[in-house]
């Protein structure tokens, strides 16, 4: 099954982007959007349950906490709903029929919308990522290949799903590589959980200050200027060109 992906400016004041998924060279691509201190809350409360017995909320919540175990963004979670809807600066995820009105696509199975402001130096941040989940699509809750003969599951892995569209919140792109041995790969596949190419690509777009060295300031006039391994702005806010 294979997915696409589809990206759609609007408003001057902020930026929406539409990302969504249809169904070991690094190649991971950032373009540098991201948030403030490298974590974000989201509201999660998600019903129902799978056909093998697990509940969306706690595969959904069990994606969010691999990301924040395995890399250096950090998910703030609150067990509640709320609608992704809203364009109220609030992070949230749920199930619906449409693309918040807009019709998903035919093999559609989620879409994360990322809100961003311009700032004076680097790249837009991120200051709203909400994610919906095509209602139509049948999903399931397992681990492995999509196909696995012998077992009988109710639909493609929404585990796997989540893991994709957090990566997006994050502010990764898709992987580049082919084939891309990443859970970032433009199509869903047969990876289920975080590859070295998800993980490093987070640690690209937020480790900039780690990896600076900083001095105190003292008083009075000083004067100089850039010398090799001195740090710009373009390195701490990754896809910058300042």
């Amino acid at each position: 099954m294979i997915n696409s992906w589809l990206r759609t400016l609007i408003s001057p004041a902020t930026t929406l982007l539409f990302v969504f998924w249809c169904g070991s060279v690094l190649s991971f691509e950032i373009d540098g959007r991201k948030w403030d201190g490298a974590e974000t809350e989201i509201r999660v409360g998600l019903e129902g349950i799978s056909a093998t017995g697990i509940l969306w909320n706690t595969a959904f919540i069990d994606a969010l906490n691999e990301w924040s175990q395995e890399t250096a963004f950090n998910f703030l979670l609150r067990e509640e709903n709320h609608t992704p809807c809203m364009n109220d600066f609030i992070n949230g995820v749920d199930f619906t029929s449409s693309v918040c009105g807009t019709e998903f696509g035919a093999n559609t199975l989620a879409v994360t919308l990322i809100n961003t402001q311009h700032q004076i130096l680097g790249p837009p941040r991120i200051v709203e990522a909400d994610i919906v989940i095509n209602n139509q699509r049948d999903f399931d809750i397992y681990d492995g290949s999509l196909i696995q003969f012998g077992m009988d599951f109710a639909g493609v892995d929404f585990r796997r799903i989540a893991l994709h569209e957090l990566g997006h919140m994050i502010g990764l792109d898709h992987n580049s590589a082919v084939p891309a041995e990443s859970i970032m790969a433009p199509s869903i596949g047969n990876i289920h959980r975080l590859q070295d190419d998800d993980i490093e690509a987070v640690s690209t777009l937020y480790g900039g200050l780690s990896k600076c060295h900083f001095s105190q300031l003292s008083f009075g006039k000083a004067s100089g200027s850039l010398a090799d391994g001195d740090c710009t702005v373009d390195k701490l806010t990754v896809g910058g060109t300042d």
